[in-house]
């Protein structure tokens, strides 16, 4: 019989397609047919109306029913035959092989080797790709119709009978299926995540998935279809969805429907390019990505340049609205998880308040499509205004390109995925050079990036008003510009196409002079231009320092690599900088000018001057005791050779450096390592500011001097009460480098003319040094030990000089503090703004400035973090706020799309700009690009 029905179904093949039968045992040979011609229609074994003939052409081709509305349309086309019908079915398939083909059409009819038997199956599978190979594709319509009509007659046959009752009971179900109403779309449009994803992301149109013969319209290829690739089994698109660290392999990716809370499907990233195929057809979301970690899964960490372990108990997740992109877990998308689920389904409120603790995790069921857009558009808006143009994200959800070692400067494209992936590999880069001690820089910053944006800004803290850091992976002050270096840099690495055609000023040291050597002694013969060394030293992206140095007065030397893998670099230039005459008399005679520069490793270096600090002046004598005298109060770097150091040279003392400041004139400097730990080099440090050269009591100027030998181990020398008068004591200096304790951990530092502030993670503001202009006559002393001794000394010294650092009242919830010359502000969680010292000094308190200027109240809403640099106050894509002369008032200035302000010089600021240029303001306010300029080495 099995023999008997093998070649019953061959002969009908056969007689068909008018080819003679070789035998059951093996497929028939077959001579090629004249394209113009048709095999012969198969008399039907059984008779079949419309609805059964289009149900089973739909079957074989689809594997599928028809949803209700493709059924009643399909009932008019089937009127012409099923040959007609198939015909115009097989055109969907034009591109496929014909073993594809074939292979697809028999599992659909539910012939397999199982069904009937291998020998029985290879024979009609072999002859049928045979029959396809030998007839143009417009006749493979004809040979399905006819093998259809086969197979449904042989029920009764003991090697085809299954098959053939199981494809008939398949057709009447469909049937079933096909006139309900309420099925709209294809039976075979069942919602599912599948490991691997079969086609490019950046060639294939992401699609919340096709079914039936939707699944193959356009006539596709294999490879061409998305998802697995093959659309066999009446499934074809999707979208690739994967871990946006590079890549994860082997995690196993969860995604819900959460207006029901149904779980669509799992599965586990692929072992290549870590990615899922996710296909929720007519669902209309929205839909949750969980990405959970799992023994033996890894991701791709930017920071280290490797895989690592993405261990059980990780957890990530990303909001999706609909399929129009592939889409990753990232950062950016679990920043936005939270901001929904503590905004949208908790009160926010409540949680600023401390009523209602900020969540990390919880049940989203109910959350819009409205909702999910709102929450990825406040990432994507967080980030693209702290970028430049070239890296502006279309999508806070878009997949990055996946990468890893492997991978080559072309591998990621100028498209919205490769932009992700440039975008998002860099926040990691930046992060691991925030601080290297990280062992996963990507997972640690994803915790506080998403803390970070609980409350909708890129400012330091979460919503409930607590640091964002825990594990210090960035700071709010300058991840916009790290993050802009570690891009252009991975860029360079895995995308050419992303590189800018120049590369992006990120700091900028400008016009420091120093002595090249130091004149003790007046001399009228040695010109005093040939003497100065003036630098401008811009960083660029690549982390590379270029200088223009000039010499003799004007010829100017460029310097390419000046200095590699830097991240900041640190000088304020101020005016009359140089000293024209001996002896010293005045402190507006400085020669210490120096700059620094933060490595990535941590690491600070100088160059400049070698001198540093100036301790204890005693004036008196000829030119040459008075420049002996001057020489023994220099303090010098360590390992500096002569007056200058023309090119870095390392500090010693200083490591895992994040941050740090210098004060108005160069004198005294402040540094933040990765624990919170502050570090003071330089003049007057903890506050020893006596300069009167007529003190009250000659007693009281001992007094002073004992104290500072005391706290600074420097010596005075000691002269005879008789010659007090003559004295000028200056400060004593603090050799690099020396912590500052106890202290809270910090968050960010500051420094003002002989003073230092710190930004504690507790929010509150701390200040120590001199108190010019009352800047610490509100300083709470309680919460610190001093010698009040000291301080009222003949009532000259009061407590605005601190000698430790004191908390400064009235402050709480700061999330940014800086300080310009002896002026410092400080913003407030809620956006007030407080500035004191300087032209303040009547107040014993800070004051407030929240008037509306015209614009809707609070003034200072979404102040960026970028205020560490003086009065000049960076709004979140608005503009300015100028202080200026704080006592005068402040001025608003629309300057649209900034990144951050720098104020280098006197009264000028400039400004980063989107556009990827310097914009210089002057008093006029008018900004003025000075990119070319800079670049140039002319400005």
């Amino acid at each position: 019989m099995e023999k008997s029905g093998a070649l019953r179904l061959g002969a009908a093949l056969v007689s068909v397609l008018l080819v003679s039968c070789g035998g059951g045992a093996s497929p028939p040979p077959v001579r090629p047919a004249p394209l113009a011609q048709a095999p012969a229609p198969q008399l039907q074994v059984a008779a079949a109306d419309a609805s059964t003939t289009a149900l089973r052409a739909y079957q074989a081709f689809y594997n599928a029913a028809p949803g209700f509305g493709e059924y009643a349309t399909l009932l008019g086309q089937a009127g012409g035959g099923s040959a007609a019908l198939a015909t115009q079915f097989a055109a969907d398939f034009a591109n496929y092989p014909d073993t594809t083909f074939s292979t697809m059409v028999l599992a659909n009819m539910g012939v397999t080797a199982q069904s009937v038997n291998p020998n029985s199956y290879n024979i009609l599978y072999s002859a049928l790709v045979a029959y396809f190979g030998a007839y143009p594709s417009s006749a493979r319509g004809q040979i399905v119709a006819n093998l259809i009509g086969i197979l449904v007659g042989l029920e009764s046959d003991v090697t085809w009978g299954s098959a053939a009752r199981a494809f008939n009971t398949r057709v009447t179900s469909n049937r079933t299926y096909s006139t309900n109403t309420s099925n709209t779309s294809a039976s075979s449009c069942a919602a599912s995540v599948t490991t691997g994803y079969g086609a490019g992301i950046e060639s294939t149109i992401p699609s919340a998935g096709t079914c039936g013969r939707s699944a193959f319209a356009g006539a596709p290829s294999p490879g061409d279809q998305g998802g697995d690739g093959s659309g066999v089994g009446g499934v074809g698109g999707g979208a690739g969805v994967g871990g946006g660290f590079g890549k994860v392999l082997g995690g196993l990716m969860q995604v819900t429907d959460l207006s029901d809370g149904t779980l669509i499907g799992e599965a586990l990233t692929d072992s290549t390019n870590g990615l899922v195929t996710v296909r929720t057809f007519n669902r209309t979301g929205p839909f949750l990505l969980t990405l959970r970690g799992r023994a033996g899964a890894r991701y791709f960490d930017e920071g280290r340049n490797t895989l690592v372990d993405f261990p059980a108990g990780t957890v990530m997740h990303a909001l999706v609205d609909r399929w129009d992109e592939h889409v990753g877990v990232s950062p950016l998308t679990e920043a936005a998880f939270r901001y929904a689920l503590n905004n949208y389904k908790r009160t926010p409120s409540a949680i600023r308040a401390g009523i209602t603790p900020l969540a990390a995790d919880g049940d989203l069921r109910g959350l819009t499509v409205q909702q999910v857009q709102a929450a990825n558009e406040v990432v994507r808006t967080a980030v693209n205004v702290r970028y430049v143009d070239s890296y502006t994200l279309a999508s806070a959800k878009a997949l990055p390109t996946p990468i890893d070692a492997s991978s080559n400067a072309s591998t990621v494209k100028n498209s919205r995925y490769g932009v992700s992936a440039i975008v998002n590999g860099g926040l990691v880069k930046s992060s691991q050079r925030f601080n290297p001690s990280l062992a996963t820089p990507a997972l640690s910053f994803a915790e506080e990036f998403a803390r970070d944006l609980t409350d909708g800004r890129l400012d330091g803290y979460a919503l409930d008003g607590t640091p964002a850091a825990t594990t210090r992976t960035y700071a709010a002050t300058r991840l916009p510009d790290w993050s802009q270096a570690a891009a252009e840099q991975l860029a360079a690495t895995v995308g050419s196409a992303l590189v800018p055609t120049a590369k992006s000023i990120i700091d900028v040291v400008y016009r420091m002079e120093y002595y090249n050597t130091i004149p003790l002694v007046a001399d009228s013969s040695v010109s005093d231009a040939r003497n100065i060394v003036i630098d401008t030293a811009l960083l660029l992206a690549d982390g590379t320092v270029t200088l223009f140095r000039t010499t003799n007065g004007s010829t100017i030397t460029r310097i390419d690599n000046f200095a590699t893998n830097v991240k900041r670099l640190f000088h304020f230039s101020t005016p009359n900088l140089r000293q024209t005459a001996l002896p010293i008399t005045a402190a507006s005679d400085r020669i210490a000018q120096q700059a620094y520069m933060l490595k990535n490793d941590g690491t600070v270096w100088a160059w400049g001057s070698a001198v540093y600090c100036i301790s204890s002046v005693f004036l008196s004598g000829t030119a040459a005791e008075q420049s002996a005298q001057i020489a023994a109060s220099q303090f010098r770097l360590p390992g500096s050779t002569g007056d200058s150091i023309p090119s870095p040279i390392q500090v010693q003392g200083l490591s895992n450096i994040t941050d740090m400041a210098v004060g108005k004139y160069n004198e005294n400097w402040i540094a933040r390592d990765a624990n919170g730990d502050v570090f003071v080099w330089g003049r007057d440090q903890f506050g020893g500011a006596v300069y009167r050269q007529t003190p009250a009591s000659g007693t009281g100027l001992l007094q002073t001097r004992d104290y500072m030998r005391t706290i600074f181990g420097t010596t005075v020398t000691t002269q005879s009460q008789a010659n007090l008068n003559t004295y000028r004591v200056v400060p004593a200096c603090i050799a690099p480098v020396r912590q500052v304790t106890p202290l809270p951990k910090a968050d960010s530092v500051a420094a003002s003319v002989n003073a230092q502030f710190v930004l504690t993670t507790d929010g509150r503001v701390f200040g120590w040094g001199s108190g010019y202009e009352a800047g610490f006559g509100f300083a709470d002393a309680s919460t610190f030990n001093t010698d009040q001794a000291v301080f009222n000394l003949n009532q000259q010294f009061t407590a605005r000089n601190l000698n430790l650092p004191g908390v400064v009242r009235q402050l709480n919830s700061v999330k940014a503090s800086g300080a310009a010359a002896d002026t410092i502000y400080a913003a407030t969680l809620t956006d007030e703004v407080y500035v004191w010292g300087g032209s303040t000094a009547a107040g014993t308190s800070p004051r407030t400035y929240s008037q509306a200027f015209g614009r809707a109240a609070p003034l200072y809403r979404d102040i960026g973090a970028d205020i560490a640099t003086g009065s000049n106050i960076l709004l979140r894509d608005t503009g300015i706020i100028d202080f200026g002369n704080p006592g005068g008032g402040t001025t608003f200035i629309f300057v649209p799309s900034l990144i951050r302000v720098l104020k280098p010089v006197a009264d000028r600021t400039w400004l980063f700009a989107k556009d990827g240029r310097i914009y210089e303001m002057d008093a006029s306010r008018a900004p003025v690009d000075i990119t070319p300029g800079l670049r140039a080495g002319s400005k």
